[in-house]
């Protein structure tokens, strides 16, 4: 299997650095706000040559012949580092083009992620989808579940903020958000007042240490794919039921975070108290919905008999 046979003749993360460079050139006289979503390290794998090439070719004793979906190629392992070493590349170009503008100072840079690694595939147990080996990057780092799973390993992601001021350097704040935060968020940053109503609320606060957090209000998952699921975390707990469109719904399953971070050992036995929190605070969260539905016994349907 040949490298160039996988290489496009264009490499869109390229073309998205390269606009997002000169929208800061020509907008930093003026306030803005720039989404630049790349797709890195996403399948199918098909970085630029001279990037895998920097990976060791010991790495790849075998090469992904598309058993698992997108396309094939010859150095998986190097292809998938070469990505991410791609990804840091291009969040440097944008950080430099602050700099060289003049407004790195007085410029909020937030760097997540949507979900972890890509998951596991029927086609070979070597390869997760699209060829990632995700073992052997160790990319959930002991956590459960992948992309698809509400079980940590698929919903927690770095988030990496600095405004030079206001955010101190190399602080770390364990408060746990999520995207629906980011809204209220960004409205206190900019000094714009929140819309009523909202899902998430400001983590500025924690983030600038400007003032005391607030209790942190329920975080509430409902994902009518793989299979249907729903998830709440309260404070240092998280329940989680898996299953919901299949034809055996899964029980509720409670994991205490801080402790467990790893979700291996399930407390709803002894903790009924936190699955009924858990069907009250979706029963108040959730609207119907004709396009995604999600039936969830003892929330919107009769409760498991």
């Amino acid at each position: 299997m040949i490298l160039d046979d996988w290489v496009g003749e264009q490499y869109a993360p390229l073309r998205m650095t390269d606009e997002a460079v000169e929208f800061v050139k020509a907008n930093h006289t003026r306030p803005f706000f720039l989404y630049l979503p790349f797709i890195e390290p996403h399948v199918a794998m098909h970085p630029p040559r001279e990037w895998v090439e920097r990976f060791p070719k010991e790495w790849d004793d075998e090469a992904y012949r598309g058993q698992c979906g997108y396309l094939p190629h010859p150095r998986p392992r190097a292809g998938y580092a070469a990505m991410i070493a791609l990804l840091d590349h291009h969040v440097g170009r944008v950080l430099d083009a602050l700099d060289q503008a003049g407004i790195a100072e007085r410029t909020l840079v937030v760097f997540t992620s949507d979900n972890g690694t890509t998951h596991a595939h029927a086609g070979d147990p070597r390869f997760h989808v699209g060829g990632v080996d995700a073992r052997f990057f160790n990319s959930t780092r002991g956590l459960r579940g992948y992309k698809g799973s509400l079980y940590e390993g698929g919903i927690r992601v770095p988030m990496i903020a600095r405004l030079p001021g206001q955010i101190a350097a190399g602080s770390v704040n364990e408060t746990p958000g999520y995207f629906a935060d980011w809204f209220p968020t960004l409205c206190d940053a900019a000094r714009l007042e929140q819309p009523a109503g909202l899902d998430g609320q400001s983590l500025w606060p924690e983030m600038t240490g400007t003032a005391a957090p607030p209790g942190r209000n329920a975080m509430v998952w409902v994902f009518p794919e793989y299979g249907g699921q729903a998830a709440v975390r309260l404070g240092q707990y998280k329940m989680i039921r898996q299953g919901l469109k299949t034809k055996m719904p899964g029980p509720w399953e409670v994991y205490d975070i801080e402790a467990d971070p790893g979700e291996q050992h399930n407390l709803a036995g002894s903790r009924s108290d936190l699955v009924q929190e858990a069907e009250m605070i979706l029963r108040r969260e959730m609207d119907d919905n004709s396009v995604f539905p999600l039936a969830i016994p003892g929330v919107n349907t009769p409760a498991d008999k």
